[in-house]
């Protein structure tokens, strides 16, 4: 399926794409590292103020984190645009 969408981006927005990996990552066992984690750490990451490329940075460090070893495809970039 696919899905077509349009925006208007202003100065200081930033567009974050992810494959399923990101939000379906977890041990075995464990709960998935959730759309919820996620939102919370991009929310936090741009309160302070990083850049596109030391957030993704952190946010692959956290989901690795939590899933232990990948074997998934998760897969995320972040655009601001100014």
């Amino acid at each position: 399926m696919v899905e077509v969408a349009y925006d208007v981006l202003q100065r200081g927005d930033r567009v974050f794409f992810i494959t399923d990996g990101v939000v379906d990552s977890h041990r075995p066992g464990g709960e998935d590292f959730g759309e919820e984690r996620l939102v919370e750490l991009l929310g936090t990451r741009s309160r302070e103020g990083l850049d596109a490329a030391e957030t993704v940075r952190q946010l692959s460090h956290t989901v690795l984190d939590h899933h232990g070893v990948l074997r998934d495809d998760p897969t995320a970039f972040l655009i601001d645009f100014h």
